[in-house]
């Protein structure tokens, strides 16, 4: 239900943002042609930039999560996501899934703390580089900050790094 949801407002956001940027393109169209600019050629820049946005929705650094899933892309076709708005995750070599708490992420690296559900009772730390896709668990935040060569970082919940990736001028000019 709430991916159906959430579909029926992008679609509506998606097709208001296509109208007002077709509306300012045909207005620097007359602005810059001195020229009466008729209503198809809205049309047409509306239509054609509504299309463009829906593929775009549809790429890696477009999508975003429907519904009840949210997630943040990586660089190399990676990504943290969170189900339910309480499990969060990384896929890591392949199909592996390890739950985590909190999290910080630099450069080619996410670190944090694995999450309350990690199998095989993985230590409490751990370091991903998802360039080349290896994890490293730690068994204390020392350990963790040795590696990642980075002091008294602070490690944030899912929520917040949700909010800085995709909040601000990406929530109202991307779709």
């Amino acid at each position: 239900m709430e991916v159906i949801v959430g579909a029926i407002f992008e679609f509506i956001k998606i097709a208001i943002q296509s109208a007002v940027y077709g509306l300012i393109i045909s207005l620097i169209i007359k602005m810059l042609t001195k020229q009466k600019v008729a209503l198809k050629t809205w049309l047409i820049t509306s239509s054609t930039i509504l299309i463009s946005m829906i593929i775009f929705l549809n790429t890696h650094w477009g999508d975003h999560g429907l519904g009840d899933s949210r997630r943040i892309p990586l660089k190399y076709d990676k990504e943290v996501g969170q189900i339910n708005g309480t499990t969060s995750g990384i896929k890591y070599n392949g199909n592996n899934y390890l739950p985590i708490n909190e999290f910080e992420i630099v450069d080619d690296i996410v670190f944090g703390l694995t999450g309350p559900d990690a199998v095989n009772s993985n230590p409490p730390y751990f370091v991903w580089n998802f360039k080349n896709d290896h994890i490293t668990f730690c068994n204390s935040r020392n350990e963790m900050d040795s590696i990642t060569m980075l002091r008294d970082t602070e490690l944030k919940p899912f929520y917040k790094h949700y909010g800085m990736f995709w909040g601000g001028w990406k929530f109202w000019l991307l779709p």
